[in-house]
Protein backbone atom coordinates (compact mmCIF):
# COMPACT_ATOMS: atom_id res chain seq x y z
CA UNK A 1 0.00 0.00 0.00
CA UNK A 2 1.13 3.13 -0.77
CA UNK A 3 0.89 6.17 1.13
CA UNK A 4 2.17 9.86 0.67
CA UNK A 5 3.58 11.53 3.74
CA UNK A 6 1.92 15.04 4.57
CA UNK A 7 5.12 16.33 3.48
CA UNK A 8 5.34 14.54 0.36
CA UNK A 9 1.46 15.43 -0.44
CA UNK A 10 2.16 19.25 0.02
CA UNK A 11 5.15 19.29 -1.72
CA UNK A 12 3.03 18.67 -4.68
CA UNK A 13 -0.58 19.31 -4.09
CA UNK A 14 -0.58 22.34 -5.92
CA UNK A 15 -0.08 20.38 -9.32
CA UNK A 16 -3.20 18.06 -8.67
CA UNK A 17 -6.60 20.00 -8.69
CA UNK A 18 -9.33 18.54 -6.16
CA UNK A 19 -12.52 17.52 -8.30
CA UNK A 20 -15.19 19.70 -7.77
CA UNK A 21 -19.00 19.39 -8.61
CA UNK A 22 -21.60 21.41 -8.60
CA UNK A 23 -23.87 21.64 -5.12
CA UNK A 24 -27.45 20.02 -5.73
CA UNK A 25 -25.59 17.55 -8.65
CA UNK A 26 -27.15 13.97 -7.93
CA UNK A 27 -24.36 11.45 -7.40
CA UNK A 28 -21.41 10.24 -5.69
CA UNK A 29 -19.45 12.33 -3.56
CA UNK A 30 -15.90 13.41 -5.65
CA UNK A 31 -12.95 11.31 -4.43
CA UNK A 32 -10.12 13.13 -2.42
CA UNK A 33 -6.98 13.89 -4.67
CA UNK A 34 -4.63 12.69 -2.55
CA UNK A 35 -6.13 9.24 -2.39
CA UNK A 36 -6.16 9.41 -6.33
CA UNK A 37 -3.02 9.87 -6.52
CA UNK A 38 -1.68 6.62 -3.79
CA UNK A 39 -3.81 4.82 -6.37
CA UNK A 40 -2.02 5.44 -9.68
CA UNK A 41 1.01 5.36 -7.45
CA UNK A 42 0.44 2.12 -6.58
CA UNK A 43 -0.59 1.12 -10.10
CA UNK A 44 2.25 2.70 -11.55
CA UNK A 45 4.75 0.74 -9.37
CA UNK A 46 3.09 -2.51 -9.13
CA UNK A 47 2.03 -2.84 -12.91
CA UNK A 48 -1.09 -3.98 -12.35
CA UNK A 49 -3.72 -3.78 -13.81
CA UNK A 50 -6.92 -1.03 -13.09
CA UNK A 51 -8.98 -3.47 -11.64
CA UNK A 52 -6.90 -5.08 -9.33
CA UNK A 53 -6.61 -2.28 -7.49
CA UNK A 54 -6.93 -2.96 -3.60
CA UNK A 55 -10.51 -2.33 -1.92
CA UNK A 56 -8.27 -0.40 0.23
CA UNK A 57 -7.93 2.48 -2.84
CA UNK A 58 -10.88 3.86 -4.63
CA UNK A 59 -12.93 2.56 -7.47
CA UNK A 60 -10.78 1.76 -10.14
CA UNK A 61 -13.04 3.11 -12.43
CA UNK A 62 -12.59 6.73 -10.53
CA UNK A 63 -8.84 6.31 -10.81
CA UNK A 64 -8.57 5.45 -13.55
CA UNK A 65 -10.75 8.05 -14.97
CA UNK A 66 -8.68 10.73 -13.08
CA UNK A 67 -5.63 9.37 -14.21
CA UNK A 68 -6.88 9.57 -18.01
CA UNK A 69 -7.77 13.37 -17.26
CA UNK A 70 -4.14 13.91 -15.65
CA UNK A 71 -2.53 12.79 -18.87
CA UNK A 72 -4.28 14.26 -21.07
CA UNK A 73 -4.39 17.55 -19.54
CA UNK A 74 -0.59 17.23 -18.79
CA UNK A 75 -1.03 17.25 -14.90
CA UNK A 76 0.89 14.48 -14.38
CA UNK A 77 3.98 15.55 -16.36
CA UNK A 78 4.21 18.49 -14.90
CA UNK A 79 3.52 17.39 -11.55
CA UNK A 80 6.77 15.32 -12.22
CA UNK A 81 8.93 17.65 -13.58
CA UNK A 82 8.44 20.12 -11.04
CA UNK A 83 9.45 17.04 -8.57
CA UNK A 84 12.19 16.05 -11.24
CA UNK A 85 13.58 19.53 -10.95
CA UNK A 86 13.18 20.31 -7.46
CA UNK A 87 15.25 17.31 -6.72
CA UNK A 88 17.77 17.88 -9.65
CA UNK A 89 18.36 20.99 -7.63
CA UNK A 90 18.74 19.63 -4.48
CA UNK A 91 21.52 17.66 -5.81
CA UNK A 92 19.11 14.66 -5.16
CA UNK A 93 18.69 13.28 -8.22
CA UNK A 94 22.06 11.32 -10.02
CA UNK A 95 20.80 11.82 -13.75
CA UNK A 96 23.39 8.91 -14.35
CA UNK A 97 21.45 6.70 -12.58
CA UNK A 98 18.19 7.64 -14.34
CA UNK A 99 17.64 5.96 -17.64
CA UNK A 100 14.59 5.53 -20.62
CA UNK A 101 14.19 2.14 -21.96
Amino acid sequence: MIRLTDEQWERIRKHFPEEHIADGRPGRKPVATRRVLEAVLWILNTGAQWHMLPQSYPNYKTVHRRFQNWCHNEVLRRGLTDIANELRENGALDEEECFID
